[in-house]
């Protein structure tokens, strides 16, 4: 194991407070980055998501987001499903139509075989 040399106890006091500043600091943004995640995702949930005066912890945070996302992606695809039945429908109405118009002769056919019969 590595042993720093050690000129005096002093040196080895300010390293090791140094450190733990470093450390605390660390600990600290990181705890401030987990705060400002939750409250954007608190942000992000519907205003149904908590009732009014009541604070929502991380867990129910947490929870209430997966719910929404669930309910999300429930919605999108019964929508994708809705988008391909119209679409659907509107190809067989397209189809609908130009076939008389594809079928049937021309007015002016029709007068000349009328008149022939």
């Amino acid at each position: 194991m590595f042993e720093p040399v050690i000129g005096s106890v002093g040196a080895v006091d300010s390293s090791t407070d140094r450190k733990k500043q470093v450390h605390l600091k660390c600990e600290k943004m990181r705890r401030e980055a987990i705060k400002v995640g939750y409250n954007e995702l608190k942000d992000m949930l519907p205003p149904d998501a908590a009732p009014v005066g009541y604070k929502l912890t991380n867990a129910s945070i947490l929870y209430r987001a997966a719910e929404f996302l669930k309910k999300l992606k429930l919605t999108e695809k019964q929508q994708s499903e809705e988008i391909s039945k119209l679409h659907s429908q509107l190809v067989a109405l397209q189809i609908i139509c130009q076939w008389p118009f594809k079928r049937i002769p021309p007015l002016m056919h029709w007068r000349r075989t009328l008149l022939h019969i």
